[in-house]
């Protein structure tokens, strides 16, 4: 009788640790997939011509919406992207933007100075 107790209960332990890895597994995948989809939406950002194409881009207090062009190619219909631009602050040149008081949440190298805001450029 305790032999038949002990195959149970072994089954039994043996069914909730598959359930259980079942369950990292699910997470795993999950966690996975969130962060494809968070790379992809980053990748496809929203494309303008001007700052009122923005409609789907919002920025944090103290941002405003900016349709960035690429600087060879200049305005183009549906060539630029929307980026988010310090307020307060104005430049004249890239080195404006590098200053310690700006906070742009960007890598050195991806700030810009455009049409007179400190952006994190996408080009």
């Amino acid at each position: 009788m305790n032999i038949l107790f002990t195959l149970a209960d072994i089954r039994l332990d043996s069914f909730r640790t598959l359930s259980s890895k079942n369950k990292v597994i699910k997470m795993k995948f999950i966690i996975t997939l969130s962060a494809l989809i968070a790379i992809v939406a980053c990748v496809h950002a929203e494309q303008c011509t001007v700052n009122t194409d923005c409609t789907m881009t919002s920025c944090s207090t103290g941002y405003q919406v900016i349709c960035e062009h690429s600087h060879e190619d200049g305005a183009t219909t549906n060539g630029g992207f929307c980026v988010c631009a310090v307020s307060d602050i104005k430049c004249l040149v890239r080195l404006d933007c590098l200053a310690a008081n700006i906070n742009l949440p960007c890598r050195e190298e991806r700030k810009h100075c455009y049409d007179g805001n400190c952006i994190c450029s996408r080009f």
